[in-house]
């Protein structure tokens, strides 16, 4: 096995019930390995925008759907609320291809469950921090419909979803 990852999903699998899915692997030589181990202070943040929830907070999801059925019908900018959350996970090989023989790209972190706060934290070394400004990120419709129809505060919501930043790159990149 090459790699993977846990989640919880309560009401979906019986506890103590593992799935075994299929996933995309890549190959990359040693020297351009992009782990964040080369992440230096002076280095910039950039998000990169979601297309939406990507495969994070369903469980959230399913407990608002159970407590308002009808949420499925609402609109968000003229666009059915489950379409919306069953959009498909954006692939971003497109986006970052043309980056990674570029000197400079330092880290990048897929924000999915935990957020940006801990996603970004399992590449940053030790003693380097990150000052995000949420206010720069360009919130999607569907996290602020979520948000109001679930009462959710807003630490929740960060922790639960990307927010709208589906990628953070860190480094000093020239474009």
């Amino acid at each position: 096995m090459t790699g993977g990852e846990t989640s919880e999903q309560p009401g979906v699998i019986e506890a103590g019930t593992y799935i075994l899915t299929a996933s995309i692997v890549g190959v990359v030589e040693k020297e351009k390995i992009i782990d964040g181990s080369k992440i230096e202070e002076k280095d910039r943040v950039i998000a990169v925008q979601s297309n939406g929830l990507h495969t994070n907070g369903y469980s959230l999801i399913r407990a608002l759907i159970d407590k308002n059925p009808d949420i499925v019908n609402k609109m968000i900018n003229e666009i059915p609320f489950l379409d919306m959350i069953l959009k498909p996970h954006k692939c971003y090989w497109k986006d970052f291809s043309d980056l990674f023989d570029m000197k400079g790209l330092n880290g990048i972190a897929h924000i999915t469950g935990g957020g940006i706060r801990d996603n970004l934290k399992r590449i940053l070394p030790d003693n380097i921090d990150a000052r995000i400004d949420l206010n720069k990120i360009e919130t999607l419709p569907i996290f602020e419909f979520i948000k109001n129809e679930g009462n959710i505060d807003d630490s929740e919501m960060l922790r639960t979803f990307n927010m709208g930043a589906g990628r953070i790159i860190k480094g000093v990149i020239a474009m």
